[in-house]
């Protein structure tokens, strides 16, 4: 979310789930995706996640089955490049799926707590 005082929001109508994802480096250079996820993500799930993200902002995108922005490690600047990455936006829609997994999937696998991310 663009504005971290924000209320990250499940809004729109259909049953699959479109997340936008960001990632931002040291530089402030930024890489945005869409993915959308068979299933409709629930306010309730939405706020667990968030709740267990570093800062309540940050997540790591590999660890619950998501593709990650950032560059690969051969690729990476040691002082600008990290693998944190936010989530800009939630939205059902009835697009179809860009990916395998699954909403339920994806809270299956979200660490219950920010101490759980592998960083």
């Amino acid at each position: 979310m663009s504005n971290e005082t924000e209320k990250l929001t499940v809004s729109g109508e259909g049953p699959n789930t479109k997340i936008s994802v960001m990632y931002r480096d040291g530089a402030n250079y930024k890489k945005t995706a869409d993915v959308v996820l068979a299933g409709a993500l629930t306010q309730t799930d939405l706020d667990q996640m968030v709740g267990a993200m570093d800062g309540e902002v940050f997540f790591l995108p590999g660890q619950v089955g998501l593709r990650a922005l950032n560059p690969a490690a051969a690729d990476s600047d040691e002082e600008l490049d990290h693998p944190w990455h936010t989530i800009e936006g939630v939205e059902l829609t009835s697009d179809a799926p860009t990916d395998n997994l699954s909403t339920a999937e994806l809270v299956d696998t979200w660490p219950a707590n920010s101490d759980e991310w592998d960083n």
